[in-house]
């Protein structure tokens, strides 16, 4: 295994200041909920295509009760589906940041998971969600975190995808002073804050802003490989 983290310690890698930090938040917000919304319109085109379809049978069931029960049930069943995905893309912009408290770590990453399953899956990428529950609370602004995780995930899996797909896993467990959460993408891929020569022909991803949430959020960010997989470990203290 070769631990990578090293590349990650450069001076361009100093915490930005308070009002800088503030932008590229921002900016990722903004990068994430439009990297999002492809996989999220398709994903709600298929509940409104279910509620049309069952809309027409019921009208022309008008007199069989059960069968008109049966397609409204159907038809409110998808309604939520597609009221729950517009709500993870308002989760996700939020215009004011949310304030450090105590937060569900493992609900973020099931929430994460949720968002982005279906642009994983575009990409050729099988997300696996594993968590050795229950997870300890962390401290933190809920909405920058969240936005880190689900960063890195869309980044991995794009990455992978320009290398053929592979398997992408998210797990997290507790550890002695709070939790880690671990993110193993099959393949080599170079990760970094700038974009360097790459002579090893690894997919490059830049990080850099989900890094800096992280951090600034007292983890510690290591990059390991080993053969074909490349891990980000991320150690969070606990609140």
């Amino acid at each position: 295994m070769t631990h990578v983290s090293g590349e990650l310690d450069r001076p361009e890698t100093a915490l930005a200041g308070p009002g800088r930090y503030a932008e590229n938040v921002r900016k990722e917000r903004l990068v994430t909920i439009g990297r999002l919304t492809s996989a999220i319109v398709h994903e709600i085109n298929n509940p409104m295509q279910a509620i049309r379809g069952a809309l027409t049978l019921a009208m022309e069931e008008l007199e069989d009760r059960q069968a008109v029960a049966s397609y409204l049930e159907l038809c409110q069943q998808e309604a939520d589906r597609s009221i729950q995905l517009i709500g993870m893309i308002r989760q996700i912009y939020r215009p004011h940041a949310s304030d450090p408290g105590p937060v569900d770590v493992a609900a973020l990453l099931h929430q994460a998971a949720d968002i982005t399953r279906d642009g994983v899956n575009q990409q050729g990428v099988k997300l696996h969600l594993d968590l050795d529950e229950p997870l300890p609370r962390v401290v933190a602004a809920a909405d920058q975190l969240q936005l880190a995780l689900i960063s890195l995930i869309l980044n991995l899996a794009d990455a992978m995808g320009d290398t053929g797909g592979g398997e992408l896993g998210l797990r997290a467990g507790p550890a002695a002073a709070g939790l880690w959460i671990e993110l193993a993408a099959g393949a080599p891929l170079n990760l970094g804050l700038s974009a360097p020569p790459d002579p090893g022909g690894r997919a490059w991803i830049d990080l850099s802003t989900p890094f800096e949430i992280l951090r600034l959020h007292r983890a510690i960010v290591d990059v390991l490989r080993q053969g074909e997989t490349t891990t980000i470990r991320i150690d969070i203290p606990a609140a």
